[in-house]
């Protein structure tokens, strides 16, 4: 600008103007921002949640449904397999009726058989046993059953015979004793009568009468431990014979029941349970051969669950600031990036089997049920122990923290892309470990499995609160 322009300007009350509202707006300006670098300092410090990541199980409060067979039951086919859902009184299983028929009639053989083996334990004779028409129309477990039962009459009888035996042994031992007894007092009368008639010597009638008295003493001894065994035999005997009895009584209502059980099964051979869910379990079972003993072959989860509980471990000192009832957060992950945030409480702080941790359980808040079934995510989360990852709160941070560590990524992340567009690490920063090469220390980062069966996170607000995520 030149001389003359210069004064022109400051001569023109146009211009002039035109700068004192330039100068004004300038001075409102720094009038609004001067208070700000307080305000900006002040929002920079609000303390702000953290979080840590943990792995856990999700499981239902609910009691799986078991059905069951009875032994000697076989199966023809099992009609769901586990993962699958079912609906109330929806068929789960077929039997066999065939194989029913035939084993409750080897039940009733067996009850035959035990009750035979009773009576003659009983009575000291097999009694007379009339067979089912039933069972006289199978001939071959007809046969069986006569052979069985002419085994039970010859236990019996051994059984009793041995005890005789024992008896008359020790019966035997008892007269014997007796008789010896009788000559010793025999002996001792007719000394008495010859020291009373004033023959013999001194000395050797006190001998004598000491000779008498000792083996007198010996007998009576050996009479005593007799009876006793006589005695101590008899219980022994009286005692076993009553278990057994017992143990055929209990055998002989046993065999009632499974033989019921097995007809019953037979009429209806189509198992079912009373309430729908899904299944969680299916035994392997041999189809077509007898179960060896009463047991389910598979277990339902019922849908109606009362709510889930999440446990997961955490080191003892940060599971220390955490009390019970403090509010969590929980997002379960499912399939396609679907997620859903719950809210939840801490219930308990327990020992846990690794050192130096502790278990925690946080329960779903009650209204969680309805919103799992509801949501997508629940095909992946209604197993029961779905494995998933729990977020919690960790200790406060600030904005300015908070801001700082996404800058950092931020930047790491930029010099990163141009690293790799330029080929070579910028100056200052190391290059990245090679394929193969051991990584430094650090936490491990999360798998993608978690997707498959659901993952977790649970974040407390410590201090502020927590957030829905």
């Amino acid at each position: 600008m030149s001389r003359s322009a210069r004064g022109a300007f400051r001569h023109c009350p146009s211009r002039r103007a035109g700068l004192r509202r330039l100068l004004w707006a300038a001075g409102a300006v720094t009038a609004v921002l001067a208070p700000l670098p307080g305000l900006w300092q002040g929002a920079l410090a609000v303390p702000v949640p953290a979080r840590e990541s943990f792995v856990g199980a999700l499981t239902a409060d609910a009691t799986p449904l078991a059905l069951e067979v009875p032994a000697g039951a076989s199966l023809r086919a099992i009609l769901v397999s586990a993962g699958e859902r079912v609906a109330p009184g929806q068929t789960l299983a077929v039997l066999d009726e065939a194989a029913l028929a035939r084993q409750a009639l080897l039940r009733r053989a067996d009850r035959l058989v035990a009750r035979g083996l009773r009576d003659c334990l009983l009575s000291g004779q097999m009694p007379a046993q009339e067979m089912p028409p039933d069972l006289a129309e199978d001939p071959e477990t007809l046969a069986e059953t006569e052979a069985r039962l002419m085994a039970a009459e010859e236990s019996c009888h051994q059984q009793r015979g041995l005890s005789s035996r024992e008896r008359e042994r020790l019966q035997a031992g008892l007269a014997a004793v007796a008789a010896d007894m009788a000559v010793i007092e025999a002996s001792r009368r007719m000394l008495v009568e010859t020291v009373t008639a004033g023959g013999g010597e001194g000395q050797e009638t006190a001998n004598r009468a000491i000779s008498l008295a000792a083996e007198r003493n010996r007998l009576e001894a050996r009479r005593s431990q007799l009876e006793e065994a006589l005695s101590e035999r008899g219980r022994e005997q009286d005692s076993a014979r009553l278990e057994q009895i017992a143990g055929l009584t209990e055998e002989i209502a046993g065999a009632r029941r499974d033989e019921a059980a097995l007809l019953a099964l037979r009429a209806s051979p189509r198992l079912s349970l009373p309430r729908g869910g899904r299944v969680t379990r299916v035994r392997q079972v041999a189809l077509g051969a007898a179960m060896p003993e009463r047991g389910p072959i598979l277990e339902v989860m019922p849908e109606a669950t009362a709510g889930y509980t999440v446990r997961f471990d955490m080191p003892l000192a940060r599971a220390a600031s955490l009390t019970l009832g403090e509010g969590v957060q929980v997002t379960l992950s499912g399939f396609l990036g679907r997620s859903l945030s719950l809210e939840g409480a801490i219930a308990g702080v327990a020992p846990s089997s690794q050192e130096g941790m502790a278990r925690l359980t946080a329960r779903l808040a009650p209204d969680s049920r309805r919103l799992i079934a509801a949501h997508p995510v629940a095909a992946s989360l209604q197993m029961e122990g779905s494995m998933v990852t729990i977020g919690v709160a960790a200790a406060e941070t600030t904005l300015s923290r908070a801001m700082s560590r996404v800058l950092r990524q931020a930047g790491t992340q930029v010099a990163a892309g141009w690293e790799a567009r330029l080929g070579r690490p910028l100056l200052g920063r190391q290059a990245a470990p090679e394929e193969g090469a051991a990584a430094p220390p650090g936490p491990a980062p999360a798998q993608g499995r978690a997707m498959e069966s659901g993952a977790v996170e649970a974040g407390t607000a410590a201090g502020a609160g927590a957030g829905r995520g």
